[in-house]
């Protein structure tokens, strides 16, 4: 029979833990004893009495009981139901110190994986971090029907759902819709299944949701909502079993091979947010991905897309076009590649009148029977588990230019800035841009430029 002190010492850490670090994903690093022991919702240099939640091979998880020592950058949440809704990780930070842990986490992953051509003193150097807006910034969510017969999130690490009226970090028309579903989209009660949700913030609305004879209204959303205008804010019920791929979580289809048939219910389905990005208008289903914080978004155009020109330009893993379309102001030829039948739906009408070209194609399959050779510039925006073998073989074929990547995994961005520097292209400019406010969710955007020598 094990010991009282045994069992003690099996269940609560016998000593405090000081937390050396944050890592990826959001969770503290502690090493008591030699021993690693991952902490949810701890800052760095934090002292905590903690418990341990579960064991894993050469590391253990630990649940917070007592913050003993808290870090001067810890704050009150700004939401009640933190720590019971699994949608954000960092709101205990204030937002410049999320901002200052994400880009270390950036560096730190870039030099442990990227290898000799990633060195952390020149990442230090190298490494930018732009912040927008903490709260009310996430326009797409994905819903979930609550006992109670209102919508809300998943709870941390469980299946259960908890019923939310109000979400700090959401746009208005999500939080209109979550205090009243069926007034705000017309939902019918009871739902039954998960509810994706597009919602414009109401500062850019302007022009949307207008009649056909308003000479604001964009002709390109024509026939694009069942005869009615694009709009604001569309929420639609998932259908059956079907599951609507999200590209970022991995699934940009099967290599080397023709994009799917399958719409993904979106003939019974045809509607449209219209979206206002920098000038331009840009029809998106709720089926399709699409970047949550368009204010970042904008960003990130005016900063790296814009300006750009040249001869040819293609924009890989292109979604619904939006990157195509900016390039097409400064190249004579621009290629956008989308396999995702959302996000094809509005790809091509979102193209209209570039000048640019939209192929529905797989990225693997197309670089397959086409070359790089003597292009200007490759964007690339690929999904979670970053190029892969093939594309990142047509990429050191071809040795185009310049690349753009776009990425939302530092551990598979790493790997392959690995491969691309080691082969010779050169590192300009690494910067994180804050998509996710109050997750440990980074995204980030990467030049680089072919180096003959």
């Amino acid at each position: 029979m094990q010991s009282e002190s045994r069992l003690f010492e099996r269940f609560f850490f016998t000593e405090p833990l000081r937390i050396e670090k944050l890592v990826a994903g959001g969770d503290g690093l502690a090493r008591p004893g030699g021993k690693v022991v991952f902490v949810p919702m701890v800052l760095p240099g934090e002292l905590v009495e903690a418990s341990v939640a579960a064991e894993g091979k050469g590391y253990r998880s630990a649940r917070v009981e007592r913050i003993l020592e808290p870090s001067p950058h810890r704050r009150e949440a700004p939401c009640p139901l933190y720590g019971v809704c699994g949608g954000c990780n960092l709101q205990h930070a204030e937002y410049a110190h999320q901002l200052e842990v994400k880009r270390r986490i950036l560096c730190e992953t870039l030099a442990r994986v990227g290898g000799q051509g990633l060195r952390p003193e020149r990442l230090q150097e190298l490494v930018e971090a732009a912040g927008g807006s903490e709260l009310g910034y996430r326009s797409r969510v994905r819903l979930h029907p609550a006992a109670g017969g209102g919508l809300g999130f998943r709870k941390r690490a469980s299946h259960e759902v908890v019923e939310v009226a109000h979400c700090p970090i959401a746009v208005d028309g999500v939080n209109e819709l979550l205090a009243d579903p069926a007034g705000c989209a017309g939902l019918q009660a009871p739902l039954q299944r998960p509810v994706r949700v597009f919602a414009v913030p109401k500062s850019r609305c302007h022009g949307a949701g207008l009649q056909r004879d308003d000479p604001k209204f964009d002709p390109k959303f024509e026939g694009l909502a069942n005869e009615s205008p694009a709009r604001c804010i569309a929420a639609v019920e998932e259908r059956g079993d079907a599951r609507q791929p999200d590209r970022r979580r991995g699934d940009p289809g099967q290599p080397d091979a023709p994009a799917p048939t399958d719409t993904g219910g979106l003939g019974e389905q045809k509607v449209v947010v219209q979206v206002p990005i920098a000038g331009k208008a840009f029809a998106v289903s709720p089926h399709a991905f699409f970047q949550n914080n368009i204010e970042m978004l904008e960003r990130v155009i005016q900063e790296e897309i814009i300006g750009l020109s040249g001869e040819r330009a293609v924009d890989l893993y292109a979604g619904v076009a939006v990157f195509a379309a900016f390039l097409a102001d400064g190249f004579r030829r621009v290629a956008a590649i989308e396999s995702d039948p959302a996000a094809a739906a509005t790809a091509k009408r979102n193209l209209a009148g570039t000048g640019a070209r939209f192929v529905r194609s797989t990225v693997e399959h197309w670089v397959t029977r086409n070359r790089f050779k003597g292009d200007d510039l490759v964007l690339l925006d690929p999904p979670r588990n970053g190029l892969g073998k093939t594309v990142t073989r047509a990429l050191l074929r071809d040795l185009p230019r310049s690349v753009v990547y776009v990425s939302c995994d530092p551990a598979t961005l790493a790997r392959d800035l690995k491969a691309l520097c080691g082969a010779g292209y050169v590192l300009d400019r690494v910067k994180l841009y804050d998509f996710y406010p109050q997750t440990a969710e980074i995204e980030t955007v990467v030049r680089l430029s072919w180096s003959a020598g």
